[in-house]
């Protein structure tokens, strides 16, 4: 399949990722474990079509991290997929940097997040504050790569350094409903 049948008719593959998607929720361990080591393997496939990077690379960062989360009150049966899971986010991670260019601009066909900015939002608004260390500790690593490697003019303003975004950035947009405010 070329890119162009890829980007018109993505369904076989949105249907894939949407079962993955179910296991990776579920409470059993094994369920979680086999579910990131499909998308280990389907995001191989996917990081070398632009138009399969557009569409799912932000849904498969969202699920993955949601399966961190559930691995929070089984630490002893979930290491492995802890460890298989922070694997894929480095790899998510290291494409999200290099196509941020392609993920900056809203696309209405993703299903969670328009844009890269709306992704960077949610891990700040809700992935800063689970009680959950590990899936935390993880938001903020990609979090903070994907604020370093934010042009420094982009369309949402959102500025390129990590410490602007805590002390200009997030409370000019949230006002008082911000986390973080100034003294």
């Amino acid at each position: 399949m070329s890119d162009k049948d890829i980007k018109e008719n993505p369904n076989n593959i949105k249907s894939l990722i949407r079962r993955i998607e179910s296991n990776s929720n579920h409470p059993d361990p094994f369920k979680r474990l086999s579910a990131v080591l499909c998308f280990n393997k389907i995001f191989s496939i996917i990081r070398d079509h632009d138009p399969l990077i557009d569409r799912f690379c932000l849904e498969i960062a969202q699920c993955v991290m949601s399966s961190l989360k559930m691995c929070h009150n089984s630490l002893e049966f979930s290491q492995e997929v802890i460890d298989n899971c922070t694997k894929l986010l480095e790899k998510i991670q290291k494409v999200m940097v290099k196509k941020s260019a392609m993920l900056m601009m809203p696309n209405p066909k993703r299903s969670f997040h328009h844009s890269i900015f709306s992704f960077i939002v949610y891990l700040f608004e809700q992935k800063f504050t689970s009680v959950e260390t590990v899936c935390r500790r993880e938001s903020f690593k990609l979090w903070e790569a994907l604020v370093k490697n934010l042009p420094a003019k982009n369309s949402e303003n959102m500025p390129d350094d990590p410490k602007l975004y805590i002390t200009e950035y997030e409370p000019k947009t949230r006002g008082d409903r911000t986390i973080f405010r100034r003294l």
